[in-house]
Order: C-alpha cells, then sequence, then structure tokens
C-alpha cells in the first residue's frame, strides 16, 4: 500500500514512508481520524480477539472439547472473521499433527494468531482494506475473508479522495459502507463452524422485511457533518457525513430500547396481555447462539407492595449435543427450540394478575450469555453474564 511522507508538508507532525503493516496499527490512523478511533477502541469490534475477549476464548475451548478438534484449528477457522488479516487460514495435516503431539508448533501457530495486528480485532485495518465482496453467498461458509479482496494502493471507504488530494493515502468509494450491507454481513451471516447450525443468519431473517433501513443505520446511529480528518486540519478540507465508529451493541448501548415495542393491555377481570413487537430487521436476539432476552412482570397492590413476581420465559435458541445436553451452536447435533422474536414479529403473553393488583412492572432484560449456559462455560467477565436491562415499564 503507498504512503505519502508528511514530515514536509508543516503538519506538525511527520510520517516514515508506511508500509501495509504500519497501516495495520490503528494508531498510525489516530493521528489523523483522532475521534473515530477514540470511538473505535472502545467498540465491540475492538475485542474481536480471543485475549480481548474471555467469551470467545472459553467459547474456543468448549467447542474443541466438545467436537475433538485443537483450539489451534477452531482459532483460525473462527478467525475468518473474527481476527480477517491473519497470514495463517489454516493448519495442514503435518502442523494439526505435531500440534496433538505437542511437538512444540505452539509458538509457530502464536505468531500468526496473537500478532499485533491480529490482536487488533476488527480495525480500520480490515473493513477499509476490503476492495471488492464476492457476491455469491450460496454457500454459508464463504464469509469473512473468504469473501474479500483485499486494496493494494489505497484506501477504501464511502467517499472518493484522490492521490493528488491525499495528505497520507488515496481512498476509493465503495458502495457497501454506506448503500448496501454486504460488507456487515459477510461476517454477520454465513456459516460459523464445522456445524450446519452455526449459521448466523442476520441478513437472512430481515428477508422479505419491508423496512428501508441498513445494519449501519441502526449499529453506527445518524451521520454528522465533520472533517475525516481532523488530526490533519487543512485549508479546503471537505465537510462531510460521518457516522460514529462505537459500534452500537446491546451491551454498550441502548440499540435494544428501539429495537422492541413493549405494550400492556388489561382485558378485565384478572386477565391481561403483554404484547412484545420486534421493530428489527431481524431476530431479537440475533447473532451468537447464547444470547438470550427475558420477560420479567411484578404486579403490585396500591401501596406498592408485591403481590407476585412472574417470569414470561426467555427469547432463545437452545442448541443439544450428542447426547441431548444443551451446548453452543458450533457444537451442537440439534436446534431444540427456537423462541427468539422473528423480524416484525408481534407476540402476546398472557397473564392472570392476583387479587388488589394495581400496578404491573414489566421489565425485558437481555444476557450476551443466557444464565442457563454460564455454568457451561464458566464465563467471569460480568459483562457477558449480567443482565442488561432494555425496558422497564409501569402499567
Amino acid at each position: 500500500m503507498r504512503f505519502k511522507f508528511l514530515g514536509l508538508l508543516g503538519l506538525g507532525f511527520s510520517f516514515l514512508f508506511a508500509a501495509e503493516a504500519d497501516f495495520a496499527d490503528p494508531n498510525v490512523c489516530a493521528t489523523c481520524h483522532s475521534d473515530v478511533h477514540e470511538a473505535w477502541v472502545k467498540s465491540l469490534h475492538a475485542l474481536s480477539h480471543e485475549d480481548s475477549n474471555e467469551l470467545y476464548k472459553k467459547s474456543i475451548s468448549l467447542i474443541a472439547k466438545e467436537t475433538g478438534n485443537l483450539e489451534e484449528s477452531l482459532t483460525l477457522s473462527c478467525g475468518q472473521c473474527h481476527n480477517a488479516k491473519m497470514k495463517i487460514k489454516e493448519l495442514d495435516v503435518s502442523m494439526s499433527v505435531a500440534l496433538s503431539l505437542d511437538l512444540g508448533e505452539k509458538d509457530k501457530v502464536k505468531e500468526f494468531t496473537k500478532s499485533e495486528d491480529v490482536k487488533n480485532g476488527i480495525s480500520c485495518y480490515i473493513c477499509h482494506n476490503v476492495d471488492k465482496i464476492k457476491p455469491d453467498q450460496s454457500d454459508p461458509s464463504i464469509s469473512g475473508y473468504k469473501s474479500f479482496s483485499w486494496s493494494e494502493d489505497y484506501v477504501t471507504g464511502p467517499y472518493d479522495v484522490s492521490e493528488a488530494d491525499a495528505l497520507y493515502h488515496q481512498s476509493q468509494k465503495r458502495d457497501f459502507f454506506q448503500n448496501n450491507d454486504e460488507l456487515c454481513n459477510s461476517c454477520h451471516q454465513g456459516q460459523g463452524g464445522k456445524s450446519k447450525l452455526s449459521i448466523y443468519n442476520t441478513q437472512a431473517e430481515g428477508a422479505g422485511v419491508q423496512n428501508a433501513k441498513l445494519c449501519v443505520d441502526c449499529h453506527m446511529g445518524k451521520s454528522s457533518k465533520k472533517i475525516i480528518a481532523p488530526g490533519a486540519p487543512r485549508e479546503g478540507a471537505v465537510i462531510r457525513d460521518i457516522r460514529s465508529h462505537f459500534f452500537n451493541g446491546a451491551r454498550n448501548s441502548d440499540i435494544l430500547k428501539e429495537a422492541i415495542e413493549l405494550r400492556f393491555n388489561r382485558l378485565g377481570g384478572d386477565k391481561a396481555v403483554i404484547n412484545l413487537k420486534n421493530l428489527t430487521t431481524h431476530k431479537v436476539p440475533t447473532g451468537f447462539s447464547g444470547r438470550s432476552v427475558e420477560v420479567h412482570v411484578r404486579f403490585k397492590d396500591r401501596l406498592g407492595k408485591i403481590l407476585s413476581t412472574q417470569n414470561l420465559g426467555a427469547l432463545r435458541a437452545i442448541y443439544t449435543d450428542s447426547k441431548g445436553d444443551e451446548t453452543l451452536s458450533y457444537a451442537a447435533k440439534t436446534l431444540k427450540e427456537d423462541t427468539r422474536l422473528n423480524a416484525g414479529e408481534s407476540r402476546e403473553f398472557s397473564v392472570t394478575m392476583p387479587q388488589n393488583t394495581y400496578t404491573v412492572d414489566v421489565k425485558i432484560v437481555y444476557y450476551v450469555l443466557a444464565p442457563q449456559l454460564q455454568n457451561l462455560l464458566k464465563v467471569k467477565d460480568e459483562s457477558f453474564t449480567k443482565p442488561y436491562e432494555i425496558i422497564e415499564i409501569t402499567f
């Protein structure tokens, strides 16, 4: 990748001639794109490497144990999306045998799976280096880097910046940054492992739903007028529409508050109906198979005393292994049950109110890892195990 030398331009900072390895470091990008970097470094994309994500790391260990695969092999397989720039993509037979016999090949694999650019996660170096996306999505295993052709001489993004106008690098416009969902779906639609049940169906879940929103509309929010490179101010800099690179998710934002509509209707006597409507273009929850949404109800009298509580159940997919025990989809043999809300679906829950009920509190909570799976994976990081309150309304 070609870059310009800026030390002679009087910008108050300088760069050595940068090769692709330098572009792989997000801190290099931060020199000019400081606000974008500040948002990204707090995002979930920055935590896609197993060393930064305990749930991911322990999921790999669980799958290795349940399927008999090497953890190193699974790390490379999952890295198809989680770490798309690893220099080694899969283990050959000789290396697999050497790892199985513990012949000292682990350090060699670590050179590729734990290099600094790979540990940076889904960084600038990944998305803005994609030149083309293969259109054929008929094979669900063709996802992540297998879908990409990488650019060599320029950065890609939502705008064209010619080499003559660029301070540091040329940029070429690609429609998949803001006009369609191809880039997002390259990883969020596809098979996450050898099991056919390990499918990420975020795109397919919204098929046929009449909704003009793109992934970026919700997960990158509304655009604002900014200079793309505030760290390199110059006369005549173009003001453009820029979206946040914080990448809103259920853990780091209130995005789910806008994903579910909650209604309560008293039918007369002690009967009532709670209605949930999915306002998104995919299932709720979607993606990682361990996620769960629960609906909790409290009935109170006039004085606010709790008369009774009720858990209306969980919205989640339940996968089981060959023994019938619950597991993650990546090691599963069967999808036992799927109670998630479909895109656009409205679902009613009937409740019977205790005598003297005056108010009803309805609370919807989200789990990255369902309570039913927490003992299986033994994840200590509470950001994966705690309940996230989505909505709480008193009716």
